[in-house]
This record gives structure tokens, C-alpha cells and sequence, in this order.
């Protein structure tokens, strides 16, 4: 994971993000918002970084608590990659 993620950052130590309904659908963020997180954002497939059964159930939790939480399936949610 280390590698794809260094990759993902553009190795400028900018940490890979995701759009939450994208990350569920399996797109790449076209942008993303302005964040704290510092030295900033890039947009990345984290379906592509993290372990698949890490993501298969993130996505799988992320849709039942949408399910059950109105609202909480939205691309103004960004998901940021853990750091390695």
C-alpha cells in the first residue's frame, strides 16, 4: 500500500482523496474542496490504493448507514487515504 500511495500523492506529500459517492461508484474525483489538511488534497481512486477487501467493505458500510442515515450518501463527503 506504501507505493500506491506515494504514487497517489503525487509524491509531494499531498494526501489522496475521493469523493465518497465516487469512491462508492468507482470513479475518480474530477475535484475536490478546499481542506486543512496540509500540504493539501489530490484526487485519487482510493479503490486503487487501499487492500480491495478493505474497500469492498468500507463501501458496503457506507451504504448501509446511507441507508439508514438520509443524506449521508453525498460527494460533499471526502474521503482521505490513512496514512502508511
Amino acid at each position: 500500500m506504501e507505493r500506491k500511495y506515494w504514487e497517489a500523492g503525487g509524491k509531494n506529500q499531498k494526501v489522496p482523496a475521493q469523493r465518497l459517492v465516487d469512491f462508492i461508484e468507482g470513479r475518480k474525483s474530477k475535484d475536490l474542496p478546499n481542506s486543512s489538511s496540509h500540504p493539501g488534497l489530490t484526487s485519487a481512486d482510493l479503490n486503487e490504493i487501499l487492500p480491495n477487501i478493505i474497500a469492498k467493505n468500507l463501501k458496503a458500510a457506507f451504504i448501509t448507514f446511507g441507508e439508514k442515515m438520509k443524506g449521508f450518501l453525498t460527494n460533499e463527503a471526502v474521503l482521505h487515504a490513512p496514512e502508511s
